[in-house]
């Protein structure tokens, strides 16, 4: 009786959407035996493109702004979030902070491989606190899902309004 091994990979591309394109390698094992040949698929086993590389976007209503500014008149503003890169799968970008008296809504943003590009809106508002200290807060962003981004920050300063009362009250002193 005879034996021959032959091993052959064969990669066969599925493409879903034009930007994600997925690999389906199969391995066979050819088997001689007796002058019969027998074909075994032995493994099937999805072998993904790569997460992509990208970055977390975020804009202002002031082009010129890196950071929020909350004056004593001001306690909302909007900052705008959206992806550098195509995802290859969906994205959850989640929103955190550590100063109390700073929310924000929603605290997760959801992208798409079609939606990446698109601004979503997130709205931060800050509350009145009794400490006459002005605030700050970082707002951190973190992706995960169809991409490998870094995290990304958003500074928030936050002018005391009683400070200001303390010093110069309505009406005078």
């Amino acid at each position: 009786m005879h034996r021959l091994f032959n091993r052959s990979f064969f990669e066969l591309l599925i493409d879903d959407t034009p930007a994600i394109a997925h690999r389906i390698r199969l391995r066979h094992l050819v088997i001689a035996v007796c002058g019969c040949a027998v074909l075994m698929f032995l493994m099937v086993r999805p072998a993904f493109a790569q997460t992509p590389s990208g970055t977390i976007d975020v804009s202002f209503d002031n082009q010129y702004a890196s950071s929020l500014y909350f004056g004593t008149q001001v306690r909302t503003q909007n900052f705008y979030v959206k992806l550098s890169t195509a995802p290859n799968a969906n994205v959850q970008v989640a929103i955190t902070n550590t100063n109390t008296d700073v929310s924000f809504s929603p605290a997760t943003l959801t992208f798409t491989p079609s939606n990446f590009s698109a601004n979503q809106t997130v709205v931060v508002t800050v509350t009145e606190d009794s400490d006459f200290v002005h605030d700050t807060d970082t707002l951190t962003l973190t992706a995960t899902g169809g991409i490998t981004a870094p995290n990304k920050t958003v500074s928030a300063s936050i002018q005391d309004g009683d400070v200001t009362w303390l010093f110069d009250p309505p009406g005078g002193l």
